[in-house]
């Protein structure tokens, strides 16, 4: 028996030297660790030895890490530690990655510590005080539990972190966490300007151990149509809008078995709207909170308004310096300003200039901020003068008496008066853009402005334009508060600026997805979408202009279809929608290769969803209509290519074949690299379904080293999940377990992710491990119906069903339930015209064998009807109860 120690430390091999030195650290501080190989004894069974350690330990502290994800002996070990009773488990992430596969099952509910670099001190401590504690409570005859500071255990979320600190807002953000662990619904309700966005998100990230399903900022600022709000909610959830779903269905679907706070911010000018989400969503999903920004309240039932009021202000016989300092106002300016100019301190001689400032800015937060930043430039005498002029509104009385956009609009009006003409101009201008621009697009649209660089930099010293760098991104972005962005788009549309600089963005948009396009074959995958993605509100707005508006349908129609990369990247189901919009308003006179774009643009968003019969036909008229115009060559295979693949994917598989084989010769003829590689993986993949494996391997296998050579990591994953499936068809069931397992990442897509995880469950199926597998299958289904992937929800469900009717121990009424799932699959499948070999196989006859000896053959066959009655919604439900 080895000696009992507090600790027992788990990790991967390629996590030793990390482990070692956090064992040698914990010891330091009086924690006796257990670690491999240190505490194993010649000659000692490895493997029994690590299980008894485990159970003799306290505490099971696992280093979580890539490798450590993919380590079937950590799997082991965790499984082990939480079987044992009153063992504290603490995963101590290491990277910057979610757990897979049966971690992700056995951590759910795990409390994590961030272990990264940066944060290790903290984390070491926090175990040391536990085991320490525990020992303590142990002495004593106690049990009482030592949670984990809040601070360093973070569930999901989407919070933005802060680059300055919160100042004089101690007590409302007390308040605020108070009421949103008893209240469900809270809505801070203030005038523009006052810190609502600010104090709202200190209050979330406050209370993010109380949601383990993660607290979730939802921004509403660019929206400007209700009916669009469920959507912009999916999207902060990272859940795909379904083409033929309604989103605010989707979104209680996915928020139902979760705890999650979701905080809505700028809900004023959609409030209606946002009060009728609101309602729809508490009713329906118990567990779930929302905290709400809005200068208005949102008026339903159930709802708890927290009124902001102002920083507090001093009175005008301020004492001294340090009194002044007590209130908010006064302390944030003087921060703010001190950091605006290095040399300016809050002084006994200054000290009344800065308290008039802050009463005759009423405490508002963004109005001292603004004015702070003007310090350097007027000094504080020539500051409180401008200010006699620019706040007139407010000496006619109480400022709570006034509309609250009045308080900011002399803000703003005073901070616009002090800009040059220049700069005025293109701070206006920068009102056409919905959220976040790039440099390049600002230039755009101010075109007939110069030195626009130089002015926009102007513009963010000044705090009126914020930019932000995004991670791994060399470059920055720029955006306007939501405030500022509204004031700038009245001053365009009061100058008559605002149609002009419309135009100006509608032809920057045109050119950046031409841009992108091209720059789809030969840049990097993951660059290549990490230059796409911020400007997917811009081609939205776009769109919206051109296309919803009626200024410019022609223009529209080439962004749609000149986006297709993106949207069949980031955004399928919302660019078939665009681009169908775009298609219907086609007036008789749009030109050909606009109108062939457009069916070619369809066809690939149709074949991202794995719609296949959809885009077969309309891939067969883009093909006609470039061979028409006899001008695309490039256009016109790819065309032929989707056509080819659609007909493969629904049955007709030698006519996909040969149509591919064609395309393949002729992107050799052009020497089109990228789609050469695409070509190979498409006709690899359709000979797999050919059932020539010799074959299908050597066109996979050119299409791998092709995607690695053009730096495509999302090719090489999607050729991956081929080849693991080619495997699997060989027999080689472990290895296509591997080859499928290290597809999977961020660089593929999440219609992609959720067949190769249910091939992942066919796979595991193949091996008797049922549990796994139905833990893949179910995942698949979540991941699947998000992304709107019919053909992979259809094969999970029916993997569900394969594992009850084969693993044993279900109750009838369970095997009942799965013959009716097969029939709903085999409906579905059929409906989608999925290929017959990933519908019927061994799984399938051996599954269907098993419920006709248990229910009978014909109560199988009416099981199997009724099933086939079923639709997607009833058919998920019964699955994962199942």
């Amino acid at each position: 028996m080895p000696e009992p120690r507090a600790v027992f430390i788990s990790y991967s091999h390629q996590d030793a030297s990390t482990a070692d030195a956090i064992c040698e650290r914990l010891e330091a501080a009086g924690v006796s660790c257990w670690i491999a190989p240190r505490n194993i004894e010649p000659g000692t069974d490895w493997s029994s030895a690590i299980s008894a350690a485990i159970q003799n330990c306290s505490t099971f502290v696992l280093m979580f890490s890539s490798s450590a994800n993919a380590s079937r002996q950590v799997a082991r070990e965790v499984h082990i530690a939480l079987d044992s009773d009153e063992k504290k488990v603490i995963p101590l992430r290491l990277e910057a990655v979610e757990p897979s596969g049966a971690l992700q099952y056995l951590l759910s509910g795990v409390q994590w510590l961030d272990g990264f670099e940066q944060h290790r001190d903290s984390a070491i401590a926090s175990i040391a005080a536990l085991v320490h504690a525990m020992r303590s409570d142990q002495e004593q005859g106690t049990q009482a539990p030592v949670p984990i500071r809040e601070a360093e255990v973070e569930p999901p979320n989407n919070l933005p972190y802060q680059l300055t600190r919160l100042i004089g807002r101690d007590r409302e953000l007390q308040e605020l966490h108070s009421l949103v662990a008893s209240v469900r619904l809270v809505t801070v309700v203030g005038p523009a300007g006052i810190g609502k966005t600010r104090c709202t998100l200190e209050a979330a990230r406050a209370s993010l151990a109380a949601f383990p399903s993660g607290v979730w900022l939802v921004e509403f600022a660019a929206i400007r149509d209700g009916q669009r709000l469920a959507e912009a909610v999916l999207a902060a959830l990272g859940v795909a809008v379904q083409a033929n779903r309604d989103p605010l269905e989707s979104l209680i679907a996915d928020l139902k078995p979760r705890r999650a706070l979701l905080v809505f911010d700028n809900c004023e000018q959609v409030v209606d709207a946002c009060a009728r989400l609101a309602d729809a969503v508490l009713r329906s999903c118990r567990e779930v909170s929302i905290l709400a920004t809005s200068r208005e309240r949102l008026d339903i039932v159930g709802e708890r308004v927290y009124p902001l009021q102002p920083l507090s202000v001093p009175p005008p016989a301020v004492a001294s310096s340090n009194d002044a300092l007590t209130h908010g106002s006064v302390a944030l300016f003087v921060e703010r300003a001190s950091s605006a100019d290095p040399t300016f301190e809050l002084t006994e001689r200054n000290v009344g200039t800065v308290a008039e400032i802050c009463r005759r800015l009423d405490g508002i937060a963004l109005a001292l901020e603004l004015a702070a930043a003007r310090v350097p430039q007027l000094g504080l005498e020539n500051l409180a003068a401008a200010l006699t002029h620019r706040f007139r509104v407010l000496s006619s009385g109480s400022r709570a008496a006034l509309p609250r956009q009045q308080t900011l609009q002399a803000t703003i009006d005073w901070s616009y008066d002090l800009l040059s003409p220049a700069e005025q101009k293109i701070f206006r201008t920068l009102g056409v853009f919905p959220a976040s621009f790039s440099l390049d697009a600002s230039a755009a649209v101010a075109a007939q402005s110069r030195d626009v660089p130089e002015t926009l930099g102007a513009l963010v010293t000044k705090s009126l334009v914020v930019a932000e760098s995004l991670p791994e991104e060399l470059n920055l972005l720029y955006r306007l508060l939501e405030s500022f962005r509204e004031y700038a788009r009245a001053k365009l549309e009061e100058s008559n600026e605002f149609e002009a600089a419309m135009g100006c963005l509608v032809a920057w948009c045109l050119q950046f997805v031409s841009r992108s396009a091209l720059a789809w074959k030969s840049m990097p995958s993951q660059e290549w979408e990490s230059s796409v993605r911020p400007e997917l509100e811009n081609i939205r707005s776009g769109l919206a202009w051109t296309l919803e508006d009626g200024r410019d349908v022609l223009a529209g129609q080439r962004i749609a279809a000149r986006a297709r990369r993106i949207w069949g990247r980031l955004a399928p189901a919302e660019g078939q929608r665009w681009i169908q919009m775009a298609r219907c308003l086609a007036p008789d006179d749009t030109p050909p290769d606009v109108a062939a774009d457009l069916m070619l643009a369809e066809a690939q968003v149709d074949a991202s969803l794995a719609e296949h019969n959809a885009a077969l036909p309309i891939a067969h008229l883009a093909a006609q209509a470039f061979e028409a115009l006899g001008t695309d060559p490039v256009s016109l295979y790819e065309a032929r290519m989707l056509e080819g693949y659609a007909l493969a994917m629904v049955g007709r598989i030698d006519d996909g074949k040969a149509i591919l084989e064609a395309v393949l010769d002729e992107y050799r003829r052009l020497g089109e690299r990228a789609l050469m590689a695409q070509g190979k993986w498409a006709l690899g993949t359709v000979t797999i379904e050919a059932g020539d494996l010799v074959k299908a391997a050597e066109l996979l296998r050119e299409a791998l080293a092709a995607y690695r050579a053009i730096g495509s990591q999302r090719g090489v994953s999607i050729v991956s999940i081929s080849l693991a499936e080619l495997e699997f068809r060989r027999g080689n069931v472990d290895e296509a377990l591997t080859v499928a397992t290290g597809a999977l990442g961020d660089s593929i897509s999440a219609p992609d992710a959720a067949m190769v995880i249910s091939n992942i469950a066919k796979y595991l199926i193949a091996k008797s491990r049922w549990d796994e597998a139905r833990e893949h299958a179910a995942a698949s289904i979540r991941v699947g119906s998000r992304a709107h992937a019919g053909v992979a929800v259809a094969l999970s469900l029916k993997h569900i069903a394969s594992i009850a009717a084969s693993r044993g121990g279900v109750a009838a009424e369970g095997l009942a339930d799965a013959a009716r799932l097969m029939g709903f699959a085999d409906a579905r499948l059929a409906e989608l015209k999925a290929p017959r070999s990933r519908t019927f196989g061994g799984e399938d006859s051996v599954a269907v064998k098993s419920l006709q000896d248990a229910l009978r053959v014909d109560e199988y066959d009416r099981l199997v009807r009724e099933g086939g009655e079923w639709d997607e919604t009833i058919a998920t439900r019964q699955a994962l109860a199942l």
